[in-house]
């Protein structure tokens, strides 16, 4: 039997205070822990519990959290807030509220650049990452797709039903095709709030700026990743701008303990909402976790 639950996760910075809403997909039982972190603008939160009911069938406790100013979680209404620094401080405040062995970290896109500055930051450790569709390197930009990401931020609607359609549009056409079961309904339904007569997404709209202020940002994450306790799994869609060949060629030739799946369907990121992409992760949870066998 699954049990699913919600907790709100109180965070400070300075004089500010706030929480995170995390949500928690259970098996009877000890089990090993999984946190998924979304991407920036938070929408791939939802769509994790699709993943998240597999999993916990399976044998696995899924956490997800809402990061700050995203979904449920505060919105502080200031861009500075939103600093890599104060999210590795609510990060460690969720993972501090579950504990547990094994520990699985999986982040998408920029969640799964935070999952590798936290483990480098805080040195805990995690017995596998997997990294859904993160760019290695800067060099993967899209700046379409940001500008996006900035529209989704400003974006206001005179109904639920428009918010909803306009997000799913917007969405299957950068990302898409969406699965089915992530319609215009399931948008509306968890990722549009009401603010006074009018809706918007569940994204504080000083992350718009916070978006534009870090575009030009150059990095290079290959070699932290080689750096990784534990195996690593990176999926990549198969149409993504962050699947870089020659990268992807170089970690899976490197001895570590990383494995690629760079065939997903979609575009940025593989959205984990399908069953074939659900076995890809619980396989490799089974394998991190000695539940299933590789042959030498």
């Amino acid at each position: 039997m699954i049990s699913k639950t919600q907790h709100d996760i109180a965070i400070r910075f300075g004089s500010l205070v706030g929480t995170m809403r995390v949500r928690v997909w259970s098996p009877s039982g000890d089990a090993p822990v999984l946190f998924c972190l979304p991407g920036f603008i938070g929408h791939i939160g939802s769509e994790y519990g699709f993943i998240a009911e597999h999993l916990a069938r399976n044998g696995y406790r899924v956490v997800v959290p809402d990061l700050i100013g995203r979904g449920e979680s505060t919105y502080f209404g200031q861009k500075e807030v939103y600093s890599p620094r104060n999210m590795m401080y609510a990060l460690h405040a969720v993972f501090s509220a579950f504990p547990g062995r094994p520990r699985f970290l999986l982040g998408t896109s920029w969640g799964g650049i935070m999952a590798i500055m936290y483990v480098q930051a805080f040195r805990e450790k995690f017995d596998g990452l997997i990294l859904n569709d993160i760019p290695a390197t800067s060099s993967g930009a899209n700046l379409e797709f940001r500008d996006h990401l900035i529209e989704m931020c400003n974006a206001e609607f005179d109904s639920l039903d428009e918010a909803g359609r306009w997000g799913h549009a917007l969405l299957d056409r950068t990302l898409g095709p969406l699965p089915a079961s992530l319609d215009a309904a399931f948008f509306g339904d968890n990722y549009v709030r009401q603010e006074g007569s009018r809706y918007r997404f569940k994204i504080d709209p000083v992350i718009a700026d916070v978006i534009r202020d870090n575009s030009g940002a150059r990095f290079d994450l290959t070699d932290n990743i080689l750096g990784m306790n534990g195996p690593v799994a990176m999926l990549y869609g198969v149409d993504s701008w962050h699947r870089d060949p020659a990268t992807i060629e170089m970690l899976r030739n490197s001895g570590r303990d990383i494995t690629v799946f760079d065939s997903l369907a979609g575009k940025h990121p593989p959205l984990l909402a399908t069953r074939d992409q659900h076995m890809i992760v619980q396989g490799f949870l089974d394998y991190a976790t000695n539940r299933a066998k590789v042959a030498p």
